[in-house]
């Protein structure tokens, strides 16, 4: 992935967006998937004129047998519940507090990647070294669309502690976290 500064003249309104890339080349095509984010700061599909001009700008330096596409990923949201068993000297809700900044942090656009999977046990990792939590108990992920989240529904299936990017181009986005992260602490 990578992130391009959107560098265009200072009366347009894309200036300060950003764009998520990935590139698949198979023999003379080039996909070139791309992403920006909106003003609300979450991911969005790229507007027509920043693809038109970047079309412009790479077709200066193809190869004439080369087809470069520019290709909006798909964006899956979702929903992540937790369990977790803490220490009894702990108060509560600051555990939990702590947990949902780390998976916030754990989810984190600009670190993330086009068609990276999620690695529940990276996660439960990330959660397990808070203070205060002696077991993760229980990870589990709901898709949110429509009403201000995209359009896709896509079965969050684990296999092996990870849940796979389906196969077309696409990236996991934890939007709206003060209403998608559930977390619940039991005292043990």
């Amino acid at each position: 992935m990578s992130i391009i500064p959107n560098t265009t003249n200072p009366g347009d309104p894309l200036v300060g967006t950003s764009v998520l890339s990935t590139i698949e080349n198979s023999g003379n095509v080039i996909n070139l998937y791309v992403l920006t984010k909106g003003p609300d700061g979450y991911l969005a599909k790229c507007p027509y004129t920043l693809k038109y001009n970047l079309r412009q700008y790479l077709d200066r330096y193809r190869i004439l047998t080369e087809q470069i596409n520019i290709v909006d990923p798909y964006i899956i949201n979702f929903e992540i519940r937790y369990v977790v068993t803490i220490y009894s000297n702990f108060n509560q809700g600051e555990v939990i507090y702590n947990c949902n900044q780390a998976i916030l942090n754990f989810f984190n656009q600009d670190k993330w990647e086009i068609n990276q999977d999620i690695n529940i046990s990276e996660l439960s990792k990330e959660i397990i070294n808070i203070d205060g939590v002696k077991v993760v108990n229980e990870i589990r992920f709901k898709p949110k669309y429509g009403d201000g989240y995209s359009n896709v529904v896509f079965n969050f299936a684990v296999q092996n502690s990870i849940i796979y990017a389906p196969e077309e181009s696409s990236i996991f986005e934890l939007k709206n976290p003060k209403d998608n992260i559930i977390g619940k602490a039991i005292i043990g």
